[in-house]
């Protein structure tokens, strides 16, 4: 105690060839967010992907980081990675991840980083969620770049693999719609919200289904997108007092159910309900655009 050592190393610097390893020209341009709650960390990553060519941002949290996957994927622009600290505190890692594997458009793969402790505690957690890949604290550049690589390359099969991308890019829709969309998870209103506007339709939320009855009873829509589970009145209950309200066949409203529920026989059950069709959960916008779109014929 109180003694000081020094010592004096002489280290070859890397030549041309070994700078030429670190380069990641597949990287470049790629977005990625970088979720920590360390400032030292988020800066020494943004440092290391930026050297690498890529576009991280940063978020300290789980709201900022909700905030920044949502508006990303409103403007179109979602983020490739979701770089992940998953000893946020609290339950913040496994809610980002959670909503990142709900709705697959908010970001591509998520990579979590661990230390020693937490992956024995938090592993199978995040597999289950759909995590595409899992890094040990401390982080090194070079594992870091592998993993990056390997999902950029598609070697590493992921649950959260994107499937709300669109096939084609937005347009404005041939006719607008009036959309009533009767949803409990904030999340999902604000998702479904957001990507309704910017295809131009006017959607509006009620928050359960005696909310969807009364907003149904109030104004004029074209089309309801109803979820199933939903408190105070489900979707099936408000769906059977909407039909039972209605004054004839030229007053049918299109209502089409949104469950996570996939079963074999879910078309059938929502025919028996005197829905219109499902969309199932997490929602794929191909899906949501082809039902919308189906609407817009129909009324023309």
């Amino acid at each position: 105690m109180g003694s000081a050592f020094r010592f004096t190393a002489e280290i070859e610097l890397p030549g041309d060839g070994c700078e030429s390893d670190v380069t990641a020209p597949e990287l470049h341009g790629v977005r990625i967010l970088v979720v920590d709650d360390n400032r030292t960390n988020r800066d020494l990553f943004a440092e290391l992907l930026q050297a690498w060519g890529a576009r991280p941002s940063l978020a300290d949290g789980s709201d900022s980081a909700t905030t920044l996957l949502e508006q990303a994927f409103v403007e179109g622009r979602p983020f490739r990675f979701l770089l992940l600290d998953a000893g946020l505190p609290g339950s913040a890692a496994f809610h980002l991840a959670s909503t990142a594997r709900s709705h697959p458009g908010l970001a591509g793969e998520t990579v979590t980083m661990m230390g020693s402790r937490e992956l024995s505690q938090k592993q199978e957690h995040f597999r289950a969620l759909g995590v595409a890949l899992q890094l040990t604290r401390p982080v090194l550049p070079g594992p870091l770049l592998d993993a990056l690589r390997q999902a950029l390359s598609g070697e590493v099969p992921s649950a959260s693999v994107s499937q709300l991308t669109e096939s084609r890019p937005p347009v404005a829709p041939a006719q607008a719609l009036r959309i009533l969309i009767a949803e409990d998870n904030l999340t999902n209103q604000t998702l479904i919200t957001r990507v309704l506007s910017k295809w131009g339709h006017e959607p509006q939320i009620a928050a359960n289904g005696q909310e969807a009855v009364d907003l149904w009873g109030r104004e004029a829509f074209d089309l309801i997108l109803m979820d199933l589970e939903m408190p105070v009145m489900g979707g099936v209950e408000a769906t059977r007092v909407i039909r039972s309200r209605e004054n004839g066949p030229g007053h049918h409203i299109p209502i089409f159910a949104l469950t996570a529920h996939v079963l074999n026989n879910i078309r059938e059950q929502c025919a028996q309900e005197d829905m219109d069709g499902y969309l199932s959960k997490p929602l794929r916008l191909a899906e949501l655009r082809a039902a919308i779109e189906g609407i817009t014929v129909q009324s023309c």
